[in-house]
């Protein structure tokens, strides 16, 4: 289901949402070596890809791994919430 909310993140221009429910939803596949199921690699790679296109690559990374340290709950809470008033999250 991270998958799919990281697309839908991107989607509305919540990159910073969608990196960190990636890498939330990496730590779910660790088990399989990464490897996703074949319905979740379309929605990773648009919303990896619309994420490499909006931060660089050292906040990308850096975003990543934060939402991998994070818990379930945490992410899906901020992929739920309304973005600040003044623009999407830094």
């Amino acid at each position: 289901l991270l998958d799919q909310l990281a697309m839908l993140a991107a989607a509305r221009g919540r990159h910073e949402e969608a990196a960190l429910a990636l890498g939330r939803a990496d730590v779910h596949h660790c088990h399989r070596h990464g490897r996703r199921e074949r319905y979740l690699r379309g929605p990773n790679a648009r919303a990896m890809a619309a994420a490499a296109i909006a931060l660089d690559a050292d906040r990308l990374a850096r975003t990543l791994a934060r939402g991998a340290a994070m818990g379930d709950h945490e992410v899906a809470l901020r992929l739920v919430s309304e973005p600040p008033a003044d623009g999407p999250s830094p």
